[in-house]
């Protein structure tokens, strides 16, 4: 018999009650900031856990799970921009933007962009010294630079920074 290796929202290791403890714990004291690890070897759960407390979540509104791999991610700066981005994204994608902070929302995510400008600049700057730059660095800045040039009046400005923190 093979078993596959996704994540279940179905309890087949016995990991329920660490997902009841931790959803416990969660609702405990909302107001509260936790930070929750979720350690074990290769198959031991750790995915159907998330999965088992994300089901166990789902019917609060007060509460969005959004999931973010950080396998997929090689460089720290890459890791940290792209789980700020999966943040906004998750945001976006599951809760409605009608109020003024959703308008907030999408300029931290054009700030962004800037982020990964910077990264790349920074490389095509080191690699414009020491030799020609890669046509991916090429690439990456020239599609960064169209999606945020493409309205302008979008752009991270001291101005739309004051009406986003206005919004919120």
């Amino acid at each position: 018999m093979i078993l596959t290796d996704n994540e279940t929202k179905v309890d087949l290791l016995n990991n329920e009650a660490i997902a009841k403890t931790i959803i416990e714990l969660l609702r405990e004291k909302p107001e509260r900031a936790v930070t929750i690890g979720v350690h074990g070897d290769w198959g031991a759960g750790k995915s159907s856990i998330l999965e088992m407390i994300e089901n166990g979540l789902s019917s609060d509104e007060d509460v969005l799970c959004i999931k973010f791999n950080g396998w997929r991610f090689q460089g720290f700066e890459d890791a940290k921009i792209a789980l700020i981005e999966g943040i906004v994204t998750g945001l976006i994608e599951k809760r409605p933007l009608l109020t003024q902070a959703g308008v907030a929302v999408k300029d931290i995510f054009r700030r962004i962009d800037w982020l990964k400008i910077a990264r790349h600049g920074g490389g095509l700057a080191f690699t414009a010294f020491t030799g020609i730059p890669t046509a991916n660095q090429i690439g990456a800045v020239v599609g960064t630079l169209k999606g945020i040039f493409s309205d302008p009046s979008k752009l991270a400005t001291q101005e739309n920074y004051d009406k986003a923190i206005d919004g919120v």
